[in-house]
């Protein structure tokens, strides 16, 4: 198969997000970006995909709070860290997407790249975090195992240790309720202490 030698049509993007603080992560799918809004992250994640004729750029991003995925490190020892997005299952904000097509004729601007960047920073801006965080924490057990942690990282960030204490006696007697095997008594352990401290 012959190699695409096209270069970027979006290089107006990376530039403004570089200059304006954002921090680049590389990935296996892509470019990653993160700027700091105070206690939270703004994460965007850029992906290309060379058509045709044209080029596309696939974006989606999300909020990640330092304080959650901290909590969620302390209830889940890992050796990489613990990254959990803000996406919540009551009334929160889910991730947003976009997607940018540019015929090989055409540049993106940096015109253009301003308006998706200034988008991208005020919905950050506007997501009501406790209230989020919150909402993750009020919602039934999910079904997942990285959705569960981070349900368990909410209820200690919120301090309901009444909820995580049934749970802790659940475990104990042997009913692990709709929790996955990645779940462990330890780890609610752990959530019910954090919890405690914060209430």
């Amino acid at each position: 198969m012959k190699k695409d030698t096209r270069t970027s049509k979006f290089f107006a993007i990376y530039k403004i997000l570089l200059i304006g603080g954002w921090e680049e992560h590389r990935t296996d799918v892509g470019r990653c970006f993160a700027k700091g809004m105070g206690n939270e992250f703004l994460v965007l994640n850029l992906h290309e995909t060379f058509l045709k004729d044209s080029q596309n750029l696939a974006a989606d991003w999300f909020l990640h709070s330092d304080e959650l995925s901290e909590i969620g490190q302390e209830i889940f020892p890992n050796k990489q860290r613990t990254w959990l997005p803000l996406r919540a299952f009551i009334e929160a904000p889910q991730e947003q997407q976009a997607l940018v097509s540019v015929s090989d004729k055409e540049e993106y601007s940096a015109e253009d790249a301003e308006k998706l960047i200034g988008k991208i920073t005020a919905w950050g801006q506007a997501v009501d975090v406790k209230r989020t965080i919150q909402n993750i924490a009020q919602a039934s057990i999910p079904n997942v195992g990285g959705a569960q942690l981070k349900y368990l990282a909410a209820l200690a960030y919120v301090g309901d240790f009444n909820t995580l204490m049934d749970y802790q006696a659940a475990f104990q007697k042997g009913r692990r309720l709709n929790f996955t095997p990645m779940i462990t008594l330890e780890m609610i352990d752990r959530a019910v202490d954090i919890a405690l401290e914060r209430a």
